[in-house]
């Protein structure tokens, strides 16, 4: 938890934009306003024009301002702005792409001084001059009394936005130094080259032999080219660390990240729940979506997270923002700190001047005079600081259901479709549906299965887990065997990441045993019918798979539909009992007790089918497989389309409810099935409205009459 309260406020300075003249009225009213925290970038090209030479008088100036203020600031440091020195001196520390174009300094609409992306991550003289900046950046406001965090990395990635779509022409980098580390790291992960030729398939005879990878139709090599660059930038962080810690001992530092769908690990290549491990706090853009709220504290599971851009106002010169009404506001606010998120830095003060992002993205109008969103940005952080004792250190309700997300199964599903949308769709439909249903889920990724996280949750779910390896499947095998339910989408591990081959038997890995199940055939819903036709459009538009429900599954009785996705895989029964079958009489839904779990298989893709739709079939079936678990959510919506989410702190707990599936206003009941201690009434946190808390069983129950479009925050009171 951060000393001195929840930090809330916004981005203010990109040089060379507000200009100087600005600058001392804009903090004074941020101070005015109740805001406490800014966030200033400091730009690698900006403040270092010359090899050696530092000018860092614009940040002297604003961090001056700041503390005369009593405004906090976030130190954004900024190194794909490479200054125009850095090229002339070291002209092969450009990125180089698959089809062998060199990336050439340029602007870009987030990068207008020029220099983006800036150089090869493995150009070893490139990352000498980066730390150089990064220590006189540090030790000249280490000891400054208005910095409150280093924020190391702005939405780390491989090329800043530049090559970011998962194209093969695109992808980086190809130069000697990437080369190079490759095979050394080829080398350190393989006990000889026979080890890499089993994974790869593959009769080298030497290292140098190696070509590196150029399209990933055989999978294994192609999927480790671009995991290895998410260490690559997990290692420049690493060492970012470690030089701001040589310098600042107590400042904490973070990175903010953007979660999948926008950043992929094809071309974007960000491992964030490796960079969450090197930071004090974690942070993100686009936190005001659910999804991206739990990635975010899933990856940075026991740390402190800060939604570091809020995106409220976004746009360009010819796409303006849409005004935001006060509803929309506290969603950006109100949905992140339901998930626990406890920090609230707007993109950004006032709107962009320069360049294509211009004139969005502000909380103010042009000049810096108040818009209606400022206003109620000021309620809100008002609000905040008034109920601050209370929301800072109330926490979210342990989940004991987690979804799997894994990096190396997206590229999977990129290599053998040139798209992540399945794969995405898939998990982010899934996590959507049980968020909507009132579960609490965590998004995990097999980078924590080593440190033990399976052992906090009861119920698995694993969306796409086409691609999987020995150790992973030997992990899961063994948390269902003492308990936990196992829930897969269709063909758990076909593909085995140790020899890249497609098993014989699916499930692969041995899981037909956990779940008592075997694929006999699979079929596309496009009808797919030789590997030469692309087919018509027509088929391309039916990709739906009819499920019927044989067995009752939660709210679902027998007789009932629901639409799967893509992919029907007919299963065969091995032990199992079938839930639902597909329309032409097949296994399409099974369950199987293994040991003293159980473990379900749907032979489908459920979880594209809610990315898509929202459908609310998807999401009872989702649901009433979770609660075969016997798990319930401890927090009920009777009979809405909201979410309620409680949080317990030492000094009190608060209720979060947040429309999720556009409510139309009205009475909702809520359900509180937690023990809390003689809280006797509800009050709106931001109207000061209060309602009685009653009893129904051993359930606390609320009458609510919400507005539509609601996103409340409560406080429970003794009453």
């Amino acid at each position: 938890m951060l000393a001195d309260g929840i930090p809330f406020g916004s981005q203010y300075y990109r040089a060379p934009t507000p200009r100087a003249t600005e600058w001392e009225a804009d903090m004074t009213a941020m101070a005015e306003h109740g805001f406490n925290t800014v966030k200033l970038w400091a730009q690698w090209r900006w403040n270092a024009p010359q090899e050696g030479v530092y000018d860092f008088s614009d940040l002297d100036r604003l961090m001056e301002l700041a503390h005369n203020n009593g405004l906090r600031v976030i130190i954004n440091t900024i190194f794909d702005v490479a200054p125009t020195w850095l090229y002339d001196k070291h002209p092969d520390a450009l990125m180089i792409t698959s089809d062998g174009r060199r990336v050439e300094p340029q602007t870009v609409s987030h990068r207008q001084i020029g220099g983006a992306p800036g150089p090869c991550y493995n150009h070893p003289e490139a990352l000498d001059h980066r730390k150089d900046f990064l220590h006189a950046l540090v030790r000249r406001y280490a000891k400054h009394p208005a910095l409150f965090i280093w924020d190391l990395w702005n939405e780390p990635e491989l090329t800043c936005g530049i090559l970011r779509a998962p194209r093969q022409a695109d992808m980086v980098c190809y130069c000697r130094h990437c080369r190079d580390a490759f095979i050394q790291s080829l080398q350190q992960r393989h006990a000889d080259l026979d080890s890499l030729n089993h994974r790869w398939n593959r009769n080298y005879s030497d290292w140098r032999q190696i070509e590196l990878p150029r399209n990933g139709q055989a999978f294994n090599d192609m999927i480790d080219w671009r995991m290895f660059f998410g260490r690559v930038l997990t290692e420049e962080l690493r060492q970012r660390v470690e030089v701001t810690k040589s310098e600042d001992a107590t400042t904490p530092v973070m990175v903010h990240t953007v979660p999948i769908p926008y950043f992929n690990m094809v071309n974007a290549c960000s491992n964030d729940y490796e960079l969450a491990k090197l930071c004090d706090l974690f942070g993100n853009s686009i936190g005001s979506h659910p999804f991206a709220a739990a990635y975010n504290t899933s990856c940075a599971k026991g740390k402190t997270v800060i939604n570091a851009e809020i995106h409220a106002l976004g746009g360009d010169t010819y796409n303006r923002p849409r005004i935001p009404s006060f509803a929309d506001i506290k969603g950006h606010v109100f949905t992140p700190l339901a998930r626990g998120i406890k920090g609230f830095v707007y993109w950004q003060y006032r709107p962009e001047t320069l360049g294509r992002e211009s004139p969005a993205w502000g909380l103010t109008k042009l000049d810096g005079s108040k818009t209606e969103w400022l206003d109620y940005n000021i309620t809100i952080a008002r609000t905040l600081r008034h109920w601050e004792s209370v929301i800072q250190p109330a926490q979210p309700l342990e989940a004991e259901v987690a979804v799997l997300n894994s990096y190396r199964n997206q590229v999977f599903d990129w290599c053998a479709s040139g798209s992540t949308d399945l794969y995405c769709g898939s998990v982010m439909g899934t996590y959507m549906a049980l968020y909507h249903a009132n579960i609490n889920a965590d998004i995990i990724g097999l980078e924590q299965l080593p440190d033990g996280i399976l052992e906090r949750y009861k119920v698995l779910v694993c969306p796409f887990p086409y691609y999987l390896d020995t150790d992973t499947a030997e992990r899961l095998r063994e948390w269902t065997a003492k308990g936990g339910t196992l829930i897969s989408e269709a063909f758990f591990g076909a593909v085995c990441e140790d020899d890249g081959l497609h098993s014989t038997k699916v499930p692969g890995l041995g899981f037909a045993d956990v779940f008592g199940v075997q694929e006999d055939f699979t079929t596309t819903a496009s009808r797919f019918r030789h590997a030469y036709g692309e087919g018509s459009v027509e088929e391309f538009r039916h990709q739906m798979v009819s499920v019927g429900i044989t067995a009752p599954v939660g709210r679902l009785a027998r007789g009932n539909q629901v639409e799967g996705y893509f992919f029907q895989e007919r299963l065969v029964p091995l032990g199992a009992e079938v839930l639902a079958r597909f329309s032409d009489g097949s296994a399409a839904v099974t369950q199987h007790l293994y040991g003293e779990g159980r473990a379900i298989m749907m032979g489908t893709l459920l979880g594209c089918v809610y990315h898509r739709q929202q459908n609310r079939g998807v999401r009872d079936f989702l649901s009433g497989l979770v609660a075969l678990a016997g798990l319930e959510p401890p927090v009920r919506v009777v009979d809405n389309a909201l979410r309620a989410d409680l949080l317990v702190g030492s000094e009190g707990e608060a209720l979060l409810v947040i429309d999720g599936t556009q409510f139309e206003g009205g009475t909702v009941n809520v359900e509180l099935h937690h023990p809390l201690s003689r809280r006797k009434q509800l009050t709106n946190a931001v109207t000061g409205e209060t309602y009685a808390v009653g009893q129904s069983g051993a359930a606390q129950i609320v009458q609510l009459v919400l507005p539509a479009g609601a996103h409340e925050l409560f406080i429970l009171e003794e009453g």
